[in-house]
């Protein structure tokens, strides 16, 4: 989990994968 932490290009892959499809379905 450090590496998430340490790579903010990892933390966009996670954000993209997780956290955008979230908003997506809040929206919808």
């Amino acid at each position: 989990m450090e590496e998430i932490t340490k790579q903010p290009y990892t933390i966009k892959l996670f954000s993209s994968k997780y956290a955008y499809p979230s908003v997506m379905s809040s929206t919808a």
